[in-house]
């Protein structure tokens, strides 16, 4: 009886880790909540998951660097799109990157002024003109 629990119990530990996307629960949450605008427009699940291939559990600068530069390549995106519908989505997820980018640094960090004017910048710069989400 008690093998068979131990056993249950590895196979119960062994799918908590592959459902997670971190075993550190504040990454992990904060992945969730960026998957959680997909509904809306407000994040790609492609975009997300190769994001988060690039972040070390517990590492704040990985965690900003890598948001960050999904930011910045989607808002790349965003300026080279024509449809307007396609370009509002585009500045729409960029601005949830940048969001997600802050997050986790320190309330003096510097780079929080950096995310904070790109996100300004996003939705009320010339680009976003004309566009709809």
């Amino acid at each position: 009886m008690v093998r068979r629990t131990i056993a249950t119990a590895d196979r119960v530990d062994a799918m908590v880790k592959r459902s997670r996307f971190f075993n550190n629960q504040t990454y992990h949450f904060q992945s969730l909540r960026a998957l959680n605008d997909i509904p809306y427009g407000g994040a790609d699940t492609s975009e997300i998951l190769e994001t988060i291939k690039h972040i070390k559990a517990g590492d704040a600068d990985s965690w900003y660097n890598a948001w960050e530069r999904t930011g910045d390549r989607v808002s790349e995106l965003a300026f080279h799109t024509k449809d307007p519908i396609s370009r509002g989505r585009a500045h729409l997820r960029a601005h949830n990157y940048y969001r997600t980018a802050e997050f986790l640094l320190a309330p003096h960090d510097p780079r929080r002024a950096i995310s904070w004017k790109k996100n300004v910048e996003i939705l009320q710069g010339p680009g976003y003109a004309g566009c709809e989400i």
